[in-house]
């Protein structure tokens, strides 16, 4: 792996480091602790870092030293547990320094490394959404918002989010940990068109029932004025001198006005029955067509007008 070779520098500075030459500035390593190291640095050279994580740490607890918080620092990179790296590179300038490297030393390449995981390390972002939205994060191709992480590396980001209504949000936020990140996605609701009123109808024309019921009250009405004039300016002098010829005992006079009478009488009656007929037929339509009882059918299904030589009429049905 990259720069492994500063463990064996690491290493040697232990070796050198004894307590009898070490001064008073500069830890003093024991030797379970030189062991414990230097079998670390042999498993993380040969790719096994999880035993050398383990190594490092059972070092760290004899005591504390900046090259073995370094050490296994970089183990954990490599296993990409990025933020237990950052939280020892952190210790490493605030924990007892080894003589060799120097301090100096072990901070250039503290920062190296520092650097190394910001740029190669990613965090786990876990965004929370509704079914069907999808994302766009950082202006690549939208995919369906899932439970599965994201991984992004540390600094400014950007999401966006749409649904199937059209609503949509975006979302700024800044990663500055590599601690595993959780975002919640809130899309406002999608506005509801307003509810308009009915239109109030412009159409002003008559229902074809009420046209009918118009027609047969009118020629309901003009056969009843008819039987009212037969009536006074016919059937009223024929009758009156019929009954003047009877109280005369004129009995030709009396006879021969008998026939126009038994001729007009029948015809008047008709006049009056048909003509009452039609009235309240014309009528009963143009009131059933305001009820609304004609509203599902064509109204000429319901009323029809019949004519023949006794008369006319008006005949009409509905259903429910």
């Amino acid at each position: 792996m990259k720069r492994w070779m500063m463990w064996t520098l690491f290493v040697l500075g232990l070796l050198g480091a004894s307590p009898a030459l070490a001064q008073e500035t500069y830890a003093t390593v024991s030797e379970a602790q030189r062991q414990l190291n230097e079998e670390g640095i042999r498993m993380a050279s040969a790719g096994n870092h999880e035993q050398a994580v383990q190594l490092f740490r059972s070092s760290l607890a004899l005591d504390e030293l900046n090259v073995t918080y370094l050490n296994l620092g970089r183990s954990l990179a490599v296993l990409g547990r990025c933020d237990e790296a950052m939280q020892a590179y952190e210790k490493v300038p605030r924990t007892p320094q080894v003589k060799s490297p120097s301090p100096a030393q072990v901070l250039t390449i503290l920062d190296n490394f520092v650097v190394e995981l910001r740029r190669d390390c990613q965090v786990p972002l876990t965004l929370i959404c509704e079914d069907g939205v999808m994302v766009t994060v950082n202006g690549a191709a939208a995919q369906p918002c899932t439970a599965a992480p994201i991984l992004l590396k540390l600094g400014s980001h950007w999401l966006e989010a749409t649904n199937a209504e059209g609503s949509a949000a975006r979302i700024d936020f800044e990663l500055v940990s590599f601690e595993r990140r959780q975002i919640t996605v809130s899309l406002p609701s999608a506005p509801r068109a307003p509810v308009q009123p009915p239109a109030a109808s412009s159409d002003t024309s008559l229902g074809a029932a009420t046209l009918w019921g118009g027609v047969a009250s009118g020629v309901g009405v003009a056969l009843l004025v008819s039987a009212i004039l037969v009536d006074q300016l016919v059937l009223a002098p024929v009758g009156d001198a019929f009954d003047q010829a009877a109280t005369d005992g004129n009995a030709t006079a009396h006879a021969a006005l008998r026939k126009p009478l038994d001729a007009i009488q029948p015809m008047n009656q008709a006049l009056v029955i048909g003509g009452g007929v039609l009235l309240a037929g014309g009528l009963t339509l143009i009131l059933l067509d305001l009820f609304g009882v004609f509203a599902d059918d064509s109204p000429a299904e319901h009323a029809q007008v019949w004519t023949s030589s006794d008369g006319a009429g008006l005949m009409w049905q509905w259903r429910w």
